[in-house]
């Protein structure tokens, strides 16, 4: 009898233990807590600013995987945003708030409130909060102890209670990494008081912040969603996020400093230089010039000529003109077989590969002109068929892969080219478990390969793209969260935007707004010359921009023509060089 009792009393009393509210303060915040729910309120002066739960999880608290992702992916037949990830893994089963966890409170005092909640499946989960000023530092800390594979799918639920009209800056369209979404941060403010959502040590995992406006109880609903991290067996992950909450409504800066500072001393600034001078791109190929009689759908019989007729004719005349590089689509032809231009885009017919020794002297002639190609290393080519080609995803966590894309990058480095624009490179976030993160890895390693100098370009691009490479701004935001606008300036000093733009106007707008326009080039001429003068210096250095550097060689000088005496022996036949003849 003595022993029932006393296992009654400490029954009610980790009873009381697990129901006990707990409110700390810092500077101007007063903050609650409970042990189920984690933090259940803030106040602001007095003032309610978001009531909710940090340990909250809707529908399901984890989906159990099997190890695998279930295919290898590539583009849909329909899609309509450009992260478009599968599951990774089979879904095996969920578990759901059914599950009562053991709660264990770890910590208790001036700063700081952890929790632990301990799951029957092996899944040790801590919630730990910690207040330090203006901010709250939440962490969601899952020790898998279990036999399988797990996945977090959501978490946090809260809703924000602003006094009226609420401004919200950085919204996010969909998840980060991806294209449409440069930073995982989010603003929301009214007269009186602004809150910073951060998402910082993300590791590059898939996370999207949701807010739902919800018109009925004047407020917003606050979730934030993950997907495609598997946690295995045995492995420990964690999820960090900075809430600060101020005075100082509309002030996104200070509201997303905590953001700001962890990627500074994560990332750093850009890694390269920029040219602001216009880019001219030249359409070798395309898909309405194929026929049996061309079957590669070249234009100007490239591949039987070769490259000095045809880009004599194609951009001869911006010889007369102070542009930056001229950048190449499609030289390798549209492959019969399908997959677009070839992924191996440094694999040419035989006589534009016998003639590329001619490039540089051509440039040269044509004012001192530098040029690249554009590239897929997005993805590798592979026969599908007898007729039909297909391809898979590239993988920088295969050496093998890496070793194959450094390979074409060096040889097309070593015949002069000094541009290249990776098309399509980002389109395949979430193809396998850490993608985006091997991806960006990759893009360090080939600047690091390159050096600071060498124009890379990247499509579905976003922040820590844009430390290594110019980005395409492709991010739908419309609250200047676009990656040439004074977010990304501030976030990543010396980034910039490439942008493809088809008028005049575009042009105007990109340099308007730091950015480096690249145009078709039958457009570069005298107006779109006139126009640059008032945006970029002769050497190429923006008038707009003072936070980039100045490729090395890069100054603006007089065409050079080659002499007879100092004509280049090239191909293998060893004939001199037949580039003077084009411009004598």
């Amino acid at each position: 009898m003595p022993s029932r009792f006393l296992s009654l009393i400490i029954l009610l009393l980790c009873s009381v233990t697990a129901s006990a509210q707990t409110t700390l303060t810092s500077g101007k915040l007063e903050v609650t807590f409970t042990p189920q729910q984690g933090m259940t309120q803030v106040q602001l002066d007095g003032r309610t600013v978001m009531t909710g739960s940090s340990t909250h999880f809707a529908g399901s608290l984890f989906t159990l995987l099997r190890n695998t992702p279930t295919r290898d992916w590539n583009w849909p037949d329909r899609r309509d945003t450009p992260h478009y990830a599968p599951s990774i893994g089979r879904l095996v089963d969920k578990v759901g708030h059914w599950k009562k966890p053991k709660i264990r409170v770890i910590e208790s005092a001036a700063g700081r409130y952890a929790v632990e909640h301990r799951f029957e499946q092996g899944l040790n989960v801590t919630f730990d909060h910690e207040l330090d000023g203006p901010d709250i530092t939440l962490t969601i800390r899952i020790d898998n102890q279990s036999q399988d594979t797990f996945q977090l799918d959501d978490w946090l639920l809260y809703f924000l209670k602003p006094q009226g009209p609420a401004k919200i800056t950085h919204s996010m369209g969909s998840y980060y990494p991806a294209g449409d979404n440069y930073s995982p941060v989010t603003t929301v403010s009214d007269r009186h008081w602004g809150l910073g959502i951060n998402w910082i040590k993300h590791d590059l995992r898939p996370i999207e912040i949701l807010l739902n406006h919800r018109s009925s109880y004047s407020d917003y609903q606050l979730e934030c969603w993950l997907k495609n991290s598997p946690i295995p067996a045995g492995s420990t992950r964690s999820y960090t996020m900075v809430f600060r909450v101020d005075r100082t409504p509309g002030d996104w800066k200070h509201l997303l400093e905590p953001y700001q500072k962890w990627f500074s001393n994560y990332f750093g600034p850009a890694q390269y230089s920029t040219d602001f001078r216009v880019k001219a791109g030249v359409f070798c190929a395309s898909v309405e010039n194929v026929s049996p009689s061309n079957p590669l759908g070249f234009y100007g019989q490239l591949d039987r000529q070769g490259w000095l007729p045809f880009l004599k004719k194609r951009v001869g005349h911006l010889r007369q003109y102070n542009t930056g590089q001229v950048i190449i689509w499609a030289a390798t032809g549209i492959s019969p077989r399908g997959v677009n231009y070839r992924p191996d885009f440094d694999v040419l017919p035989q006589n534009m590969t016998d003639g590329m020794d001619q490039l540089a002297p051509f440039f040269a002639a044509l004012g001192q002109k530098r040029f690249g190609f554009f590239a897929r290393p997005n993805t590798i080519a592979y026969q599908k068929t007898v007729i039909e080609d297909d391809d898979v995803s590239f993988n920088p966590l295969d050496i093998k892969h890496v070793r194959m894309a450094d390979r074409r990058y060096e040889h097309l480095k070593e015949i002069g080219a000094t541009a290249f624009y990776m098309d399509t490179y980002g389109a395949d976030w979430g193809c396998f478990p850490d993608s985006a993160k091997a991806s960006v890895y990759y893009l360090k390693h080939l600047r690091e390969k390159m050096g600071p100098d060498i124009l890379l370009a990247t499509e579905f691009g976003f922040d820590a793209m844009s430390v290594y490479a110019s980005i395409w701004p492709i991010m739908q935001d419309k609250d200047g969260h676009r990656p040439y606008g004074e977010f990304a300036r501030w976030l990543v000093p010396g980034s910039v935007s490439f942008c493809r733009v088809m008028n005049v106007k575009g042009a105007q707008r990109a340099w308007e707004q730091g950015g480096v326009p690249m145009v078709n080039d039958f457009m570069v001429n005298a107006e779109l010359m006139q126009l640059q003068s008032r945006y970029v210096n002769p050497d190429g250095s923006s008038k707009v921009r003072t936070d980039c550097q100045s490729p090395k060689r890069n100054v603006a000088v007089e065409p050079v023509l080659i002499s007879p005496s100092a004509q280049t022996k090239t191909g293998p036949d060893k004939k001199p060089s037949p580039v003077e003849s084009l411009f004598r």
